[in-house]
């Protein structure tokens, strides 16, 4: 992959209205045992990700990617 080029994930479902950029971001300070499962992964993605874009359509939840 050349220097510039970026990769581009989209993501499309017709599950329940979700949109994952208005998660709270996880309580990084508790530990791994006493952490509620769930939301880290998100977070994850919004830190890593150059572009994140949310949109709902037709009643589908659209999520672009750009890393």
């Amino acid at each position: 992959m050349e220097k510039n080029e970026k990769i581009r994930l989209l993501f499309q479902d017709n599950g329940a209205l979700f949109n994952p950029l208005q998660a709270s971001d996880p309580d990084l300070s508790t530990e791994l045992q006493d952490c509620t499962p769930g939301g880290l992964g998100i977070y994850l993605v919004k830190q890593s990700a150059e572009t994140i874009r949310y949109s709902y359509e037709d009643e589908h939840s659209i999520l672009e990617v750009t890393l």
